[in-house]
């Protein structure tokens, strides 16, 4: 039978290494896209959309190696990579109908959070984002005090600048 040969291929190393270089040409080439000329922006585009179109495999990989379906739509981070790689199908059906690239801005958006796998696949990245959401309350504690502080500057300010007006009235 094909089904444990594809699940013994989709939860190889290598295959998951494969995933994640993919996917970190794919963030790095939406991200770059409209930075150069026009010769570089295609370049871009194709590079996107072959990467595209290997998560569209990879995703038909990981469903046909699975032998109970619902069992893996039960694990978050596969939904999460379902629909962003639904997105991305979406995108790659609306550039071959010939919707221009500046339409597609939500498209793009959705297919750029697969970064996000990524950093729940890498144990230092999953680590520094949970720490990056952990002092949240930290940093927003800092800038309300920031903002707390500028405003009474700003209000001292205010009230020297008119009693200094004041007094050069008088």
């Amino acid at each position: 039978e094909l089904r444990p040969l594809i699940k013994q291929l989709v939860d190889h190393p290598l295959f998951r290494l494969t995933s994640i270089a993919i996917t970190i040409l794919n963030t790095l080439s939406l991200g770059l896209r409209g930075y150069g000329n026009d010769q570089t922006d295609k370049a871009l585009d194709v590079i996107t959309t072959v990467t595209s179109c290997c998560f569209l495999g990879e995703l038909g990989l990981r469903m046909a190696g699975e032998e109970a379906l619902p069992e893996l739509f039960r694990d978050g981070k596969f939904v999460f990579d379902f629909f962003v790689t639904l997105a991305t199908a979406m995108k790659l059906f609306a550039q071959v109908m010939g919707v221009p690239n500046e339409r597609l801005g939500a498209l793009v958006g959705v297919s750029s959070l697969r970064f996000l796998l990524v950093a729940a696949r890498l144990p230092s990245l999953a680590h520094l984002m949970y720490m990056t959401v952990a002092s949240m309350n930290n940093i927003l504690n800092l800038l309300l005090f920031a903002f707390t502080a500028v405003s009474i500057f700003a209000v001292c300010a205010v009230y020297m600048s008119e009693g200094l007006e004041d007094a050069s009235n008088d």
